[in-house]
């Protein structure tokens, strides 16, 4: 009669192991980091959203709506982005629209109206409920901030955070307010 034959136990090498096991540390710090936050955070910071949004602008977004229409582009916002009356700061205004579209951050619509300068360069007017951003602070009044080659100016206005961003330093920012 044939014995059958016995199969060893395969060991895995220590280090296999334990690069393993220190990958797995690493993905659940990552994923705790990502989905975690601490009370009063849910709807993420305006720095998280300044960034996020500045690193969609590159390269110029595609449009929903093109448009040269300020009227028609702030009523498709209205419509689809729950933005309401967008409140474009005056000297935005002055310049010509390209179109709109919406986004998501965080699970919130956000409008995006584009504007184009007169270097032939864009400038970005996003719109969200201040509800996003839940018991985070905000700022009182404007506030600038310089995020890689754009400037932005991120301020309150009723109920919505609307953020400005344009290629550029202060100066330029400044004269789209």
């Amino acid at each position: 009669m044939v014995e059958p034959r016995r199969l060893e136990p395969r060991t895995i090498a220590l280090p296999r192991a334990l690069a393993f096991a220190a990958a797995c540390a690493v993905l659940a710090a990552l994923l705790t980091f990502a989905f975690v936050r601490p009370r009063g955070e849910s709807g993420g910071h305006l720095t998280d959203f300044r960034a996020e949004m500045v690193s969609f602008l590159l390269p110029s977004p595609s449009l929903t709506l093109e448009t040269d229409d300020l009227a028609q582009a702030k009523a498709w916002l209205a419509q689809n982005a729950g933005a309401g009356d967008v409140q474009v700061p005056e000297k935005t205004r002055q310049l010509p629209p390209t179109g709109c579209r919406t986004l998501i951050f965080r699970g919130h619509k956000v409008g995006l109206l584009c504007f184009r300068r007169s270097d032939g360069k864009l400038a970005h007017l996003l719109v969200i409920d201040r509800a996003a951003f839940a018991d985070a602070e905000l700022p009182p009044r404007r506030e600038l901030k310089q995020e890689g080659e754009w400037m932005t100016a991120a301020w309150i206005e009723q109920d919505k955070l609307y953020l400005l961003a344009s290629q550029g330093g202060i100066e330029q920012i400044e004269r789209l307010l």
